[in-house]
């Protein structure tokens, strides 16, 4: 005879919560294990549109997209990842700015682009049919460019030259002229240096004490003045300091990646930091300065008359004693407003580990790692003056980084580089 024995709806009910309990886990594992793939691959894909923001720079360095105008690009064949590059200048230096985009997901990357050098020598003088004199702790180490007169050794005041040899390197012939600039670049260089140049924007008013940072992915902002005084602040980024007469920065200002333009700059003794000065008249380092990479000193003088007074044939750029700059120094000019007298100065103990380029006269004293081009250089000693002598100054090529970006000269656009990514 078999027993009936009836289950408990207790019990009924305690298994049919223990079976949804773990249909719940298994649904929330399967649910996990999905949202986890597709994390995965959101980010994969995030990845790949970063890689392509970058890449989109990097692969179109020598094509270059035209300037000021916004472009497509294909960037991926795989992936359906647009790319959109804009190219402009920020001060001596290209500024890309480049978007990817996939669907609901973007990023932007903008970079600063110069040009480096394929072959870098030590030096490049114009042929101007009279040779270089060395003397003094005069040296070049690095393949030289020279005049058809080629290179001697000589003396001034007593002091003859003390080299083993004339260059540490190979010598080739130089031209009658020097490498050109750019031809975008030389029309940047020739509008804000121009007497009507003022830059337009959304302006922010200077203070002693101010602290203002601005990424390069928003609009420019301006600080406008006729004299302006620059101590005790520290701006970074996407902005541009303009004075109509003179800009003076005092070693207090902590400057990075700004623009300062105005006719004359003057940058005190020790001063630090890393900013572009360009100016129409001239540009003086005080002593023990660290201007550090990617910085900038250029004058453009548009002037067609040679100037009456002393003051006005000091030189366009002038380096003080212990002062250190890395990046660009450049002095343009169509006419030699300096015929009797040096449009750069270097002096002793001044160093330039990047490039140096001048349309006239150079007086070097100091040391340039890295690239000098020069028309001419001048000695100024006891009152004497003499042409074509590079006396103590020191260039040495093989201390230039690889990296190194500078110039956009005309013959080295095929080699751009990036100089530093931007923020």
């Amino acid at each position: 005879m078999k027993l009936k024995r009836k289950i408990k709806a207790g019990a009924l009910q305690f298994v049919l919560f223990i079976g949804s309990v773990i249909a719940i886990l298994l649904i929330s594992f399967a649910l996990i294990s999905h949202i986890q793939n597709l994390f995965r691959k959101k980010t994969d894909l995030l990845v790949d549109v970063i890689k392509a923001s970058e890449e989109g720079i990097v692969q179109n360095l020598i094509s270059s997209p035209p300037l000021n105008r916004e472009s497509m690009v294909d960037i991926s064949a795989e992936l359906d990842i647009q790319l959109k590059l804009k190219r402009n200048f920020w001060g001596v230096f290209e500024k890309w700015d480049s978007e990817a985009s996939f669907k609901n997901s973007a990023f932007r990357k903008m970079a600063l682009v110069g040009s480096g050098f394929q072959d870098i020598s030590a030096l490049y003088l114009k042929d101007a049919q009279r040779p270089l004199i060395m003397a003094g702790n005069a040296m070049i180490s690095g393949n030289a460019y020279l005049p058809e007169k080629g290179i001697k050794a000589g003396n001034i005041y007593g002091n003859s030259f003390h080299q083993s040899q004339l260059v540490f390197g190979q010598i080739q012939r130089s031209k009658t002229s020097l490498p050109e600039l750019g031809v975008e670049l030389k029309t940047q260089l020739t509008s804000l240096s121009s007497p009507n140049f003022e830059p337009m924007g959304e302006e922010l008013l200077y203070r002693p004490g101010l602290e203002y940072k601005k990424s390069f992915k928003e609009d420019t902002r301006i600080i406008k003045g006729q004299q302006l005084f620059l101590e005790d602040l520290k701006l970074s980024g996407n902005i541009v300091v303009w004075a109509a007469e003179k800009i003076t920065v005092d070693q207090s200002a902590l400057l990075q990646d700004v623009i300062l333009i105005a006719p004359e700059i003057e940058i005190r003794n020790w001063v630090n930091g890393h900013f572009q000065a360009i100016a129409s008249r001239k540009i003086s380092v005080g002593k023990n300065c660290d201007l550090q990479y990617p910085s900038a000193l250029i004058v453009m003088d548009q002037r067609q008359m040679i100037p009456q007074h002393k003051a006005d044939t000091e030189p366009a750029i002038y380096m003080g004693s212990f002062s250190e700059l890395r990046g660009v120094v450049a002095v343009f000019s169509d006419k030699d407003l300096w015929p009797y007298a040096a449009a750069l100065k270097l002096d002793e103990h001044a160093r330039v580990s990047g490039e140096v380029f001048c349309s006239y006269n150079t007086e070097h004293k100091g040391l340039v790692n890295g690239h000098l081009s020069t028309a001419g250089f001048v000695a100024l000693e006891n009152g004497r003056i003499y042409n074509n002598h590079l006396y103590n100054g020191r260039i040495n090529s093989s201390y230039l980084p690889i990296s190194y970006g500078g110039l956009l000269l005309e013959d080295r656009l095929s080699q751009k580089k990036i100089v530093k990514w931007l923020y």
